[in-house]
């Protein structure tokens, strides 16, 4: 759905102009085009063009100073009602500036693109999920209620308000690891336990872990062969006698959407 975003610099009257591509348009089709205010979900001036129209094809809405006052982030959107794939050009002209632009809009029966996407399903159209962590040391950094309030408050009163916006946290995977480790002296065994664990928490921190110290993406799980060489790199380990890996298991629906933490894990040594 295009959305055209319009920066006013004062009130005035926004202007949409529609003219249809190509010398065969659809033979029916209907298409609605909203002027959305700064943080409204409801638009304050709609319109719906129809194919039989021969004239009037432009929807005008004066923007008053009351309203202005309100914020100077407004916008258009667009939407086809009908079931037949509606392309065409659009002139924006508003207070302060004018956009341009074409736009192809399949119907609403159509399957989209989008729709081979992991992260999108048709129920999902039209919807946004922001997943957010707060800058935390935690092992399992969770944003806070009043945090997810403040960024879903932030994103709506700048995005265009017909985005159906979902602000929450990931998907939690606990990892945790069980290893035998064989130091190189007897003397080091409780400094390489400690040692042992202090990298498997660095490591398998959300934000600061991974390979590269950067993070981990979502819907990645640490693999067998990066943790061998994590603990082998610690000071005072000579090798690794066992390794095991548990995660518990991950609901379909959440495979691209987890993030891992760092559990409780379970090292023991031997000589």
């Amino acid at each position: 759905m295009p959305n055209y975003y319009l920066p006013l610099e004062q009130s005035g009257t926004i202007t949409v102009s529609l003219w249809s591509q190509g010398n065969d348009p659809p033979t029916s089709y209907q298409l609605q085009v909203n002027i959305n205010g700064p943080g409204q979900t409801i638009a304050y001036d709609e319109k719906i063009f129809t194919s039989d129209q021969s004239s009037g094809r432009e929807l005008i809405y004066p923007v008053t100073p009351s309203q202005f006052s309100l914020g100077s982030e407004w916008y258009v959107t667009m939407l086809n009602l009908g079931d037949v794939n509606i392309s065409g050009d659009v002139t924006i002209e508003y207070p302060g500036g004018s956009v341009t632009g074409n736009f192809n809009l399949p119907p609403k029966t159509t399957s989209n693109h989008a729709d081979n996407s992991p992260y999108l399903d048709r129920g999902d159209i039209g919807k946004v999920e922001l997943i957010i962590l707060p800058d935390s040391s935690a092992r399992q950094p969770t944003p806070s209620l009043g945090l997810l309030n403040l960024v879903e408050e932030y994103i709506l009163a700048r995005c265009a308000p017909t985005v159906d916006l979902r602000v929450t946290g990931p998907y939690w995977v606990e990892v945790i690891v069980t290893a035998e480790v064989v130091p190189l002296s007897l003397d080091l065994a409780e400094t390489v336990v400690i040692g042992v664990n202090d990298a498997l928490n660095h490591f398998l921190h959300p934000l600061t872990g991974g390979v590269e110290g950067q993070g981990w993406p979502f819907g990645r799980q640490p693999h067998k062969s990066d943790v061998y060489r994590l603990i082998e790199s610690v000071p005072g380990v000579d090798y690794v006698n066992y390794l095991s890996i548990d995660l518990a298991k991950i609901p379909e629906e959440q495979k691209n959407r987890f993030l891992i933490y760092s559990g409780d894990h379970q090292i023991s040594l031997d000589f």
